[in-house]
């Protein structure tokens, strides 16, 4: 039946045949569980930070008596307003465009009689609340939702939280000599942190003038301030900018 070109215009439900469990290793900020009204089910909130990874496994039970070949498993993760606009409007079917993302493992994965588990991995750089919404299993022209709504396990989701920042920015040298011209380094340390874009800025103390990092300092390159682009970068990454500093002798300020 599920190699019949006819089976893949129908979304099919929950297969009699596999049962699935889906759960999220534990995350230091640890959990909490609360009821989810409008669907009448338990929620499990898993608290992380933006940078953590989300690592859940998916364990399917197969009662069959021979091993089966599917095509790929995906997993829809959905912001928590958009599944319950799904399950309010839509009476709880969710497609892919319903996601906020997809985790997939891509086929052919060999499903054996009894317990088998895959992985699915995430690094969230966004906060907010997911929930994992449902699980598609694609087996020839047949494509089997298991909707986490409609299993006797718990809702399974995340709260992303921001994260404190541990980028840190170097300089030197630290001081400067009146009435010179000197090459500063700045050291940009993304930390632990992935780092999407960003912008260093340099802003002179009245007396200093400064050159754009990358330009040679020639007469009409002096400035006041600057900016150049942080592109982006992940964790354990240095980015070295140079660039020039020129101050004047020490000035008095005119009688007021």
């Amino acid at each position: 039946v599920v190699g019949e070109k006819e089976v893949s215009e129908y979304r099919l439900g929950v297969a009699p045949f596999l049962e699935t469990e889906l759960t999220i290793q534990p995350f230091s900020a640890g959990k909490t569980a609360q009821p989810l009204g409008f669907l009448r089910k338990k929620l499990v909130k898993h608290f992380l930070y933006v940078g953590d990874t989300v690592k859940a496994t998916l364990s399917i039970t197969s009662h069959l008596p021979r091993p089966i070949t599917v095509d790929g498993v995906r997993m829809f993760l959905l912001t928590s307003e958009r599944y319950e606009a799904v399950h309010r409007v839509a009476h709880g079917l969710i497609e892919e465009e319903d996601s906020f993302r997809v985790l997939a493992v891509d086929g052919p994965i060999e499903i054996q009689p009894g317990k088998n588990t895959l992985k699915f991995e995430w690094t969230p750089m966004t906060v907010g609340h997911y929930i994992l919404g449902t699980v598609e299993m694609q087996w020839k022209e047949a494509s089997f939702h298991f909707d986490s709504s409609a299993l006797r396990r718990p809702v399974q989701s995340v709260e992303v939280m921001p994260s404190e920042p541990t980028q840190t920015v170097e300089l030197s040298p630290l001081f400067l000599i009146p009435g010179h011209t000197q090459q500063v380094r700045l050291v940009f340390h993304s930390g632990s942190d992935n780092v999407k874009e960003g912008k260093v800025e340099l802003i002179c103390s009245d007396g200093l003038k400064v050159v754009p990092p990358g330009q040679e300092a020639s007469d009409d390159a002096w400035c006041d301030s600057c900016s150049v682009a942080l592109e982006g970068c992940g964790p354990e990454t240095e980015i070295v900018f140079r660039t020039f500093v020129r101050t004047d002798s020490t000035r008095r300020s005119a009688p007021s």
